[in-house]
This record gives structure tokens, sequence and C-alpha cells, in this order.
């Protein structure tokens, strides 16, 4: 069977190249150009059908192992040939994990930009009295994620930035602030082990344990973070 299929798309595949032949140039039975289109997409066509019929399993793989490999193939759009090669299967494998990635990667986007949006929608939203109302939790963890966003572009290698313990406090009732604990890799690579920070989301900051006198950044920290 698989070498008629085989057989058959060979013909196919040589109709389409006489195809071509015969709309550059009329010869024998056919006289019209168009005579010699319309067997170039005939064999086109077929090409594709057989192209498409599924393998016969061979005996060597097993019944669960071939469906795994035909699903994969077929989800790579290539289903002929593909089945009983162990490295087109990788390679079908590999183009579904990638794809699976990027889509992985857009919806991260979009999500990153409707936590964009949200926080610009609730920055605009006041209460009565024409102030931001810093209580509502929603905000405060948009502010928190924004502010470590910001953070991070700052760092040598924003890759390597780890947060931890970051929460949201308000400094004098109006300037919202966070602080919390921050990794990152020093000029030499290395990780410098978590220190606090403080920081509000693009307007100021980092401020860094390290980068401040002990008694100046406890000062800092009192002031901005302790409540």
């Amino acid at each position: 069977m698989e070498f008629i299929i085989e057989t058959a798309s060979f013909v196919m595949l040589t109709m389409v190249l006489v195809g071509v032949a015969l709309i550059v140039k009329p010869f024998w039975l056919i006289k019209k150009r168009w005579q010699g289109l319309l067997v170039m997409l005939g064999g086109f066509v077929m090409f594709g059908v057989l192209q498409s019929l599924p393998m016969k399993r061979p005996d060597h793989i097993a019944p669960a192992d071939w469906s795994e490999r035909v699903q994969v193939c077929k989800e790579a759009a290539a289903l002929r040939s593909c089945p009983t090669s162990d490295s087109e299967v990788d390679e079908a494998r590999a183009a579904i994990a990638q794809a699976a990635e990027e889509k992985a990667q857009t919806e991260a986007e979009r999500e990153r930009l409707e936590s964009e949006r949200t926080q610009q929608a609730q920055t605009a939203s006041h209460t009565d009295t024409g102030e931001v109302d810093y209580n509502d939790q929603a905000r405060q963890q948009t502010w928190i994620a924004n502010t470590e966003r910001a953070v991070k572009a700052q760092m040598k290698d924003p890759g390597s930035v780890r947060f931890r313990n970051s929460r949201f406090n308000v400094y004098d009732d109006k300037v919202p602030v966070v602080c919390g604990e921050i990794n990152a890799k020093n000029g030499f690579g290395g990780h410098t082990g978590f220190q606090k920070y403080i920081a509000s989301g693009d307007s100021f900051g980092p401020f860094l344990e390290e980068t401040m006198s002990a008694n100046e950044f406890a000062k800092s920290w009192n002031e901005f973070c302790v409540k």
C-alpha cells in the first residue's frame, strides 16, 4: 500500500511539472495554456491528498507510541513520512513546543498590557474628596507589580532579579511606596543575596540597602515602610 501511495505521489508530482511546462509552451494534445494549468492544479491537489494520508504503522512501533507520533505530526502538518522517522517526530515536537511558548509569551504580554491599562484606569479613578483610594487591594497589587518591573529595568541583569516580601505602603498619606527584598547579580555575575529595597513605581528608587549606610537606610526604611 505504501509503495502504491509513494508511486502515485511521484506521478502527481510529475503531472505538476508537466503542467508547468505546458503552461510555458503547449504541445501534444494540450493546445491551450489553460489546459496545462488544469493539469498542474490537478496534479498538485492529488499530490496534497496523497501526502495527507496517514502511513501504516510499522511493526517495530507500538500502537500507543504510533498514535502519539501521528498526533504530533498531524499538529505539525507533516503526516506522511514524519511518524516513521525519529528525527522528524522530534522536529515536530520541537515545532509544537515553540508554538506553545510563543503563544504563552503573547498571552503574558497581553496580561501585562491589561495590567497597565487597569493601573491607568485605577489611577484615573479618585474618591469624592479627589484623593486616590490606596486601600483598594487590587490597586495595591498592581502598584507592587509595576514597581517591581520598574526596579528590574534598572538592574544590570533584569532576568536575574528576584523579589520577596514586597508590600505596599503609603508615605505621608499620599505617596504610594513598595518595600521589600531583592536579590540580583552583581558585576561579577553572582547573586548578592536578598537585601531590602524601597521604591515607588518609576517615580523614585530603588534605594538598596547595600548602597546606603546602615543608619541612613534604617532611617529611610522607618520613614517610608513602617506605618
